[in-house]
């Protein structure tokens, strides 16, 4: 059986990364009838993505690394802005970030 085709949404992600298109496209799926699935692929979507910013800029260390240590250091050192790694809102400073991502990606 042919793998499911990919979600316009996340389809243009293939060229950087196949798994990024993979996981969006079973995010999307997964959404209305499995919304923690969904959620799970979302994580997985968003370690894999600042794992790959992180090795873009030369800034990858390791996939024991928590996800909020990845996104702090890569937001000092003007990776990404202050926005995307407080979820938008810079004064939220969220809560429970601070686990280690869930499995390696390189």
């Amino acid at each position: 059986m042919p793998p499911p085709a990919r979600s316009p949404n996340f389809a243009f992600l293939a060229v950087h990364d196949d798994r990024l298109a993979v996981l969006g496209t079973q995010a999307e799926r997964l959404f209305a009838e499995e919304p923690n699935a969904a959620l799970t692929k979302l994580r997985l979507f968003a370690e894999l993505l600042a794992q790959r910013a992180a090795a873009n800029a030369g800034l990858y260390a390791s996939y024991q690394e928590s996800q909020a240590d990845l996104l702090g250091r890569l937001q000092s050192r003007g990776v990404i802005t202050r926005d995307i790694w407080a979820g938008g809102a810079p004064s939220a400073g969220f809560q429970g970030f601070g686990r280690p991502c869930s499995r390696s990606f390189s």
